[in-house]
């Protein structure tokens, strides 16, 4: 059997907060990463052979990493609705909301909560300008694996179709 390589384009971050109804992608992402850890709790011993140490695994947690280019939002207040702004993710960030969100890859989607605890920027002179951020996730986390669907499309929601003819085209259906 070949092996079938996921390509980033494959991997959709989406989050959902206050005044958001429904999922959305973080808006022009170019990277996102997902990264877990477990604490654990040192059992070694006088009786441990060899003065090898020992431990049993405890906490866990996790944390979802994030940059992007970014938009020009025309105001402050006005917020898009396809996407979820910058200016959206500091208000997240700066009252403290929990967020519910979403990954999805090829059939298999995971879910989960956390809050947005870090948002930067970077303004090269010669470049666009780029936004780094951090979810800490709250709780567990959710993983389903949802059935081959049928149509062409990898996967719909209310609004968007995401379809696979070599390429992945996000659109709205017209």
């Amino acid at each position: 059997m070949a092996k079938e390589y996921i390509k980033g384009l494959d991997v959709v971050l989406e989050i959902k907060g206050s005044a958001l109804d429904d999922f959305a992608p973080i808006g022009c992402l170019t990277d996102n990463g997902f990264s877990e850890s477990v604490e654990s709790l040192t059992t070694t011993t006088r009786d441990n052979t060899n003065g090898w140490a020992t431990s049993i695994p405890t906490t866990q947690s996790y944390t979802i990493s994030f940059t992007g280019i970014l938009v020009s939002d025309n105001s402050i207040v006005t917020e898009p609705t396809l996407y979820v702004s910058h200016n959206k993710m500091l208000d997240l960030k700066r009252g403290r909301i929990r967020i519910e969100w979403r990954i999805r890859m090829n059939q298999i989607q995971q879910t989960g909560y956390g809050y947005i605890t870090q948002i930067s920027s970077a303004t090269p002179l010669d470049s666009y300008v780029t936004f780094d951020g951090s979810i800490v996730g709250y709780g567990n986390i959710t993983k389903i694996q949802q059935p081959e669907p049928s149509g062409g499309y990898l996967f719909q929601d209310d609004e968007n179709f995401i379809f696979q003819d070599g390429e992945n085209y996000i659109f709205n259906d017209l």
